[in-house]
């Protein structure tokens, strides 16, 4: 295998989308979408590419004045071209959802689901395909609205096309995610937000040298213009 250094990573990522909308109800449009972008890396270890992404959907609004369901839904298929002729170069499926249910003023479901590939530095691959799935749910408190309390989870499933070695074991990469976190936040003012937070985060790898648990204690102030 090629011997990598930080630097091999820097890369210069591009990405143009040409959208169009088509409205069939008062709240509801019908969207076409061609998406073209280019990787370009400042050495060359890694190899640079095309992408060429098609893909249609809904898109749904919730009325101003109400709570309702906020929906963007994409599928379609992906081209990613490498370089060199030896990259394994990728086509497939691909798909973006991305769901929220505010019930009320108070309380808000979001739902993400995604497949697609990720650019990868890892071995020989140049990228995997990962299933992934999230949550969120935020609710104010009635008694005080200055605070609000959040939970979320999410699961990754990652694959890459090619062997590697880790620890004498020789596979093609597999690693699930798991994860999940909580959030209490304080709204000092209407721009300024305070929030303390927990996060859990694991890797599970059929290279069980890779596998990992990570914690996290999280503090912030968030300032909004």
């Amino acid at each position: 295998s090629t011997k990598r250094y930080y630097n091999d990573e820097d890369r210069l990522e591009n990405t143009f989308m040409l959208t169009g909308l088509m409205r069939v109800a008062s709240h509801t449009k019908l969207l076409s979408e061609f998406d073209f972008g280019m990787i370009d890396y400042d050495t060359g270890v890694n190899s640079n590419s095309k992408m060429y992404q098609l893909l249609a959907g809904v898109e749904r609004l919730p009325r101003a004045d109400e709570p309702g369901l906020d929906l963007k839904l994409r599928v379609g298929y992906r081209w990613q071209e490498y370089q060199r002729n030896t990259d394994k170069n990728f086509d497939g499926y691909a798909a973006y959802i991305d769901m929220k249910e505010a019930f009320n003023e108070y309380d808000e479901l979001g739902l993400h689901l995604t497949e697609s590939i990720q650019e990868s530095t890892y071995a020989d691959n140049n990228y995997y395909v990962f299933d992934s799935v999230s949550a969120d749910y935020n609710h104010r408190l009635r008694s005080n609205i200055k605070f609000s309390l959040g939970a979320s989870g999410f699961y990754q499933h990652s694959r890459y096309p090619k062997e590697s070695t880790e620890s004498g074991i020789t596979a093609r990469r597999r690693d699930h995610f798991y994860g999940a976190g909580l959030k209490i936040n304080y709204d000092i003012q209407k721009w300024l937000t305070a929030s303390v937070g927990y996060n859990y985060r694991k890797r599970s790898s059929n290279m069980n040298s890779l596998d990992y648990d990570d914690s996290n204690v999280t503090a912030s102030i968030k300032a909004r213009y």
